[in-house]
């Protein structure tokens, strides 16, 4: 419709001419939508596929594999793969490191318990055999010895499994002075100035039965391989905390070995399974602590840890 001063101008057109014009368009639209849908779906199909071609490359190499390789997936993958591919690798490790741990403990516990056991079995076969009370009397005396030793063995194993698993303990405010002064009870050592020796004790932060733990463990090193007669002397220096003794010290090829697990010095003859320093070691890496051990000037063998003090 169109209007000027003097003349209106109405042009029509019939409904069914549009709807005609409008039937032709869809049946061209939908002819042209089926062709383009049966040219696409192959290129679609196509593309899926090489899409998923770098997974099942990755499912095939995983299929193909011993279930006790965990060796890291080496396939080049796209960008797109490449985090999936990392992601498997670092779980691999974790679970190689995981297994490693078992199987380094199962073997240290057969090889640690070997020893112990068959000489309780020794014991108690004598003591069984024996017809004279006093023969009997000293093998059951050895094989309580030996259940000692086992039991000490079988405690440190297992905490040293606990560590190495990655226990995360609760730390809290501590006394490392208290903590002194309950070891060395615990080792049948006076809490006196003899035996402890305090000077500027500050605030620490800490776990307070692993950190018995390890005074016992320096305690009872010390009782074992310092000799009945020597003097052990626990020093709190403010944050600094040092087990010394007056015995014979180590060696220097020795000094830079003790710590590791399960090693013990040539030709010693105290019992022991080489574990109670690793447990100190493991205990202070746990605290964030520093752990030393070294030969003092005077003649002996002193253990150093140094924590981090309680943050004001």
């Amino acid at each position: 419709m169109r209007s000027g001063e003097n003349h209106q101008l109405i042009v029509g057109e019939p409904l069914k001419n549009q709807l005609k014009i409008a039937k032709e368009l869809s049946e061209h639209l939908l002819e042209i939508a089926l062709w383009a849908l049966l040219l696409l779906l192959p290129l679609l199909y196509f593309a899926i596929r090489q899409g998923l071609k770098p997974l099942k490359i990755v499912d095939a190499e995983l299929a193909r594999r011993a279930p006790n390789n965990l060796d890291a997936l080496n396939i080049v993958v796209p960008s797109e793969i490449a985090p999936l591919r990392d992601r498997l690798n670092t779980l691999f490790a974790q679970v190689n490191q995981t297994l490693a741990r078992e199987r380094r403990f199962t073997a240290d516990a057969a090889h640690e318990l070997r020893t112990p056991l068959a000489g309780l079995r020794v014991q108690i076969e004598l003591a069984q055999s024996s017809p004279r009370p006093e023969t009997r009397e000293k093998a059951l005396g050895k094989a309580l010895h030996g259940v000692d030793r086992t039991t000490r063995l079988v405690t440190q194993l297992l905490a040293l499994s606990r560590l190495d698993h990655g226990e995360t303990p609760q730390f809290e405010a501590i006394s490392l002075s208290d903590l002194a002064r309950s070891a060395l009870l615990e080792a049948n050592l006076p809490a006196d100035e003899a035996h402890l020796s305090i000077e500027q004790p500050c605030a620490l932060i800490g776990q307070p039965l692993l950190l018995g733990l390890l005074l016992r463990n320096l305690l009872e090193n010390a009782k074992h391989y310092a000799g009945p007669d020597a003097e052990i002397v626990i020093q709190i220096r403010g944050e600094k905390l040092s087990v010394c003794d007056n015995g014979p010290g180590v060696s220097s090829d020795d000094l830079a070995r003790i710590g590791e697990r399960f090693y013990r010095p040539a030709g010693q003859s105290q019992p022991g399974a080489g574990l109670g320093l690793s447990i100190v070691r493991r205990i202070a890496d746990l605290h964030q602590a520093e752990f030393k051990i070294s030969n003092r000037a005077s003649g002996g063998f002193c253990a150093e840890i140094r924590f981090q003090r309680e943050a004001q």
